[in-house]
């Protein structure tokens, strides 16, 4: 199927309307905007929903009085468009800052105790900042992530992707955290046992298994789960970034 157009908020807000009646006039999709409290008037629907013909975006059967419109393409489809181009966006434009974000650890770097490395993981798997991000890209396209965080697959793919994403961090900054003397690192925290290499291969080891772990997760839930397309862009961005910028400063 071809890429989904380019739609306005306005626009979007109308076909998340479009995508629960299924089928709908435009009536029946003024009324599930107010049942979601976005409220609008006949005329103004009616607009939208022209100009989502226009872009091929809504099918009209003008046969039937009055009209009836249908989505062309999934809700899936079009918020997995979207999402895109916002994470291309976003890294593409302030890429040090957000993946720097993402793995920002102020807990363990400040404390005082020794970690094991168990509870290294454990912390580092909270502290990192994947679901605060997932959330804020939830509430921007109005995603569903509070009645998924009840599923015990999804909340399995989260922990999976945090800590994927935790060892290529510090995989990438061991060197730039030992030379600031930082203590958040799953590498320096295992060379009090082990050497600098059989630390590093372990790390890279438990990298590796996390990430089949996800792949597994994503395959799970479906080509077409938003999520699993944002968990895939998000780690791969990070995975790009650390390989363009030669590590982490």
């Amino acid at each position: 199927m071809a890429r989904s157009p380019d739609l306005t908020s306005a626009e979007l807000r109308v076909m998340k309307a479009l995508w629960e009646v299924g089928t709908g006039t435009v009536a029946e999709v003024r009324s599930a905007l107010g049942r979601s409290g976005r409220e609008l008037a006949y005329t103004t629907v009616m607009t939208l929903l022209g100009r989502l013909a226009t872009k091929r975006a809504v099918m009209v059967d003008r046969t039937r009085e009055p009209f009836v419109y249908r989505p062309v393409h999934r809700r899936e489809s079009v918020l997995r468009d979207r999402l895109r181009e916002f994470v291309r966006e976003v890294f593409d434009g302030q890429a040090e800052s957000l993946v720097l974000n993402l793995v920002e650890d102020e807990s363990l770097s400040r404390g005082e105790r020794q970690w094991s490395y168990a509870e290294y993981l454990h912390n580092g798997e909270r502290s990192i900042a994947v679901l605060h991000f997932m959330a804020t890209v939830s509430l921007v396209f109005g995603l569903d992530l509070h009645e998924r965080m009840h599923d015990e697959a999804f909340r399995r793919m989260l922990r999976h992707l945090s800590l994927a994403g935790r060892l290529v961090n510090d995989l990438a900054g061991v060197e730039a955290d030992r030379a600031a003397g930082e203590r958040a690192n799953a590498v320096l925290l295992l060379e009090g046992v082990l050497s600098p290499e059989q630390a590093r291969a372990f790390v890279a080891a438990e990298r590796d298994g996390y990430k089949r772990l996800l792949a597994r997760d994503l395959e799970g839930l479906g080509a077409e789960d938003v999520f699993a397309a944002l968990a895939r862009m998000t780690l791969s961005t990070m995975e790009k970034y650390y390989e363009r910028a030669g590590g982490r400063a």
